[in-house]
C-alpha cells in the first residue's frame, strides 16, 4: 500500500445540487455535464498513481464507486470510495484527515473537484513538501485552498469561515499559532462562476492535455450554448426536467430507481445492543408503548449480524436502551473498527464512569453523543424520569479530562471519541437551551444537535409540546440567539439534516413530505431482538405490540438472512408504499409532525 492517500472531495453530479452558482448562467443540466467531466479527468489523471485514490463524497446514500466506474471503467480497481461525515466543510475535511489516519496512511493530500486542471506536477510537490512542512496549502485565487495536505489529521478548521476569501488565510494562521510549519504551492483557480468558466476554457484551448474530457465538453458548450472565450454571454437556464434524474446510481428521495432488484445491502445500519435503559424518558416509546422484551445483544449475535453485511462504513450502536448497560460494547466497537467502520452512539452518561470511559477510548469510538433534555437538575428529571442529573455532569468532566489527559504529545490532533450534546426541544424545555450551552462549553463540548421531537399523543411526546412549525416568534428568537451565542463560543450547533437549527423548525417538506427521507434504501435498524425496521423512528407511534409486529417490523435477523430480509416481499412492499402517496403510517408523519 502507498504510504500517501490522495483524496478527492466529490460530490455526485445531480440536477439542482451541482455548480449552483454556474447552473444559474449554463443551466442546471449543463453544470452536472460539466462536473461529470472534472471527476472524469482527475480519475484518469490519478487512479494508479504514486498515491492511493480515494473519493470522498456527498450524499452518503450514493454508490459512488459504482458511478465513478462508468466515468473510468478501466481504472476502478486503483480507486477506493468513503462518505464525507460532519456538520460544514471544515468537520467534513477534518474527518477526512482522520479517516486517513486511522488506515495507516503517513500522510494524506485533499484536493478539490472543483479544480480539473490540478496537475500530478502538483502533487508531487505537495508529496516532497510534506517532508518539512506539517501542513501544505495550495491556495486559490477567491481565497480559498484546492489542497491541503498533511502528515497527521491537525484540526486547524476549527473555527475557520468556510466559502469566504479569507479561508486560505486564517486557516495558515491557525496552523502557524499551533506551532505547525506551512509550505504553500502555486496559486490555482476553482471553477464557481461564469468568468472562471471562460478563464478555463481559455487554459484548455491552450493545454487540452491538463484536462481532456473537460476541454472536449467545453467545445461543445461553446458551440451549442455561445458559452466559452468567443462570447460571454449564457444562454437561459433550460427547465429541469425530472426524467434526467433518474439514475441507477442514486436512491431514496423520490429519485429511487425501479424496485427490482432491490438497492444494494446498506453500508449504514442501526444495532441495538441492548433494549434494557436505566431512565424513564417521558417522551419515549419504551416508557409509554409496548415494546420489546428487555435483553442484551450478545457479542456472538452481534458478530452474526455484522458479518453479514460486506461494507459497512457507519454503525450507529444505539436503539431504545442504554448502550452502555451492555457490558459487551467495547468489545463491538472494536470488532467494527478492526473493519474500519466509523462507529458511534447516544448515551445518557449515567454509567460513564472511568472505567467504561477509558474502553471506550481505548476501544476507538469515534463519537459519543451525549443525550442531555435540560440545563437545571428539576427540569431534567422530570423529562427523564430520574434524579441523574449531577451525576452525569460529573462523568462527562471527569471523561473529557481523561481524553485531554491522554493528548499529551498530541495536542494538535483532536481526541476520540469526538463528545458532542443531544438536546430533544419540546415547549417544556426550550427555555433551558441557553443554559445548557453555557454548561456544554464550561464541561468542554464543543458540538450541540438540536433534536427534533417525535410524538405520539402520550406523555411529553404530545404535539402540544412539538415546536416543528408550532414555534412562536419568541420561541425562534431564542433559537437564534443560541445560534449566535454558539457561533461566539466557537460550538457547533446543528440540527435535522443539513438545516440550521432554526431551519429545522419552521422548513416546508412538501406536498409528500416524506419524499425526501433517503433511509427506505440506505440503511436499515436492528434491535436486540433481531427485528428489522426501516429505520429509528419504526418503534414510535404504534398502538399496539400487534400492530408494531405487522406493520413495522420488516423480518428477524436470527430467522432469515439480512440479504433475504432486504430484497423480501415485506421490505419491497414498504418501498413501493413509500414511492406512493399513501406510505406506511411512520413515514407519513415525517415531514409533517416533525422534521427529519
Amino acid at each position: 500500500m502507498p504510504d500517501t492517500a490522495l483524496v478527492v472531495m466529490a460530490r455526485y453530479p445531480q440536477v439542482g445540487t451541482t455548480k449552483t452558482r454556474l447552473a444559474r448562467t449554463i443551466g442546471v443540466e449543463e453544470a452536472v455535464r460539466l462536473y461529470r467531466a472534472f471527476l472524469t479527468d482527475l480519475a484518469h489523471k490519478f487512479a494508479g498513481q504514486s498515491c492511493d485514490l480515494h473519493w470522498a463524497y456527498i450524499p452518503a446514500e450514493v454508490d459512488y464507486l459504482s458511478f465513478i466506474a462508468t466515468l473510468a471503467p478501466s481504472l476502478i480497481e486503483h480507486m477506493h470510495a468513503f462518505p464525507q461525515q460532519g456538520i460544514d466543510l471544515g468537520a467534513r475535511l477534518h474527518h477526512v484527515f482522520r479517516w486517513t489516519h486511522d488506515r495507516g496512511y503517513q500522510s494524506t493530500i485533499v484536493i478539490s473537484s472543483d479544480s480539473p486542471q490540478i496537475s500530478p506536477k502538483i502533487v508531487a510537490q505537495a508529496q516532497k513538501a510534506l517532508n518539512k512542512a506539517d501542513i501544505v496549502l495550495g491556495p486559490a485565487d477567491d481565497g480559498g485552498y484546492y489542497s491541503i495536505a498533511m502528515r497527521r489529521p491537525y484540526d486547524v478548521f476549527r473555527d475557520i469561515p468556510m466559502s469566504t476569501s479569507i479561508v486560505a488565510q486564517k486557516t495558515i494562521e491557525l496552523a502557524k499559532s499551533l506551532g505547525l510549519r506551512v509550505h504553500t504551492l502555486e496559486n490555482l483557480f476553482d471553477i464557481d462562476e461564469l468568468p472562471d468558466l471562460v478563464r478555463l476554457a481559455q487554459l484548455l484551448e491552450a493545454d487540452s492535455s491538463l484536462a481532456p474530457e473537460t476541454a472536449t465538453y467545453l467545445a461543445t458548450i461553446k458551440e451549442h450554448q455561445q458559452v466559452g472565450v468567443s462570447r460571454a454571454g449564457a444562454s437561459p437556464a433550460p427547465t429541469i426536467r425530472r426524467s434526467s434524474l433518474q439514475s441507477p446510481y442514486i436512491v431514496g428521495a423520490g429519485l429511487a430507481p425501479a424496485l427490482s432488484p432491490a438497492p444494494a445491502l446498506p453500508r449504514s445500519i442501526y444495532i441495538e445492543p441492548t433494549s434494557r435503559c436505566n431512565e424513564l424518558c417521558q417522551q419515549c416509546p419504551r416508557t409509554l408503548l409496548s415494546r420489546e422484551d428487555d435483553r442484551d445483544l450478545s457479542f456472538d449475535n452481534f458478530c452474526f449480524i455484522v458479518d453479514q453485511f460486506p461494507i459497512l462504513e457507519r454503525v450507529v450502536l444505539h436503539g431504545l436502551g442504554e448502550p452502555l448497560l451492555n457490558k459487551e460494547l467495547p468489545r463491538m466497537i472494536r470488532y467494527l473498527k478492526a473493519r474500519g467502520t466509523y462507529v458511534l452512539f447516544n448515551s445518557n452518561g449515567i454509567l460513564l464512569n472511568a472505567k467504561r470511559g477509558q474502553e471506550l477510548i481505548d476501544a476507538g469510538l469515534d463519537e459519543y453523543r451525549l443525550s442531555m433534555d435540560g440545563a437545571t437538575r428539576e427540569t431534567y428529571a422530570q423529562v427523564r424520569g430520574v434524579d441523574a442529573f449531577d451525576k452525569i455532569w460529573r462523568n462527562v468532566r471527569a471523561f473529557i479530562a481523561m481524553q485531554q489527559e491522554q493528548q499529551v504529545g498530541a495536542r494538535f490532533i483532536a481526541p476520540k471519541p469526538a463528545v458532542s450534546l443531544w438536546f430533544t426541544a419540546m415547549k417544556e424545555n426550550l427555555h433551558e437551551l441557553p443554559g445548557l450551552i453555557d454548561l456544554a462549553y464550561e464541561h468542554g463540548i464543543r458540538e450541540i444537535h438540536l433534536q427534533r421531537l417525535v410524538y405520539f399523543e402520550q406523555g411529553l411526546a404530545h404535539s402540544k409540546q412539538a415546536l416543528f412549525r408550532r414555534s412562536t416568534r419568541e420561541e425562534l428568537e431564542l433559537v437564534r440567539r443560541c445560534e449566535e451565542s454558539c457561533k461566539r463560543l466557537g460550538i457547533a450547533f446543528s440540527a435535522a439534516g443539513s438545516a440550521t437549527p432554526v431551519e429545522s423548525l419552521i422548513r416546508d417538506f412538501g406536498d409528500r413530505p416524506w419524499s425526501g427521507c433517503q433511509r427506505p434504501y440506505t440503511l436499515t435498524y436492528i434491535t436486540s431482538s433481531g427485528n428489522v425496521l426501516s429505520c429509528c423512528f419504526a418503534p414510535f407511534g404504534h398502538k399496539s405490540a400487534r400492530e408494531y409486529q405487522e406493520e413495522r417490523v420488516l423480518g428477524n435477523v436470527f430467522q432469515e438472512s439480512i440479504d433475504a430480509i432486504w430484497r423480501g416481499d415485506r421490505y419491497e412492499a414498504f418501498r413501493r408504499d413509500f414511492e406512493s402517496d399513501h406510505p406506511a403510517r411512520h413515514c407519513s408523519k415525517c415531514g409533517i409532525n416533525w422534521s427529519y
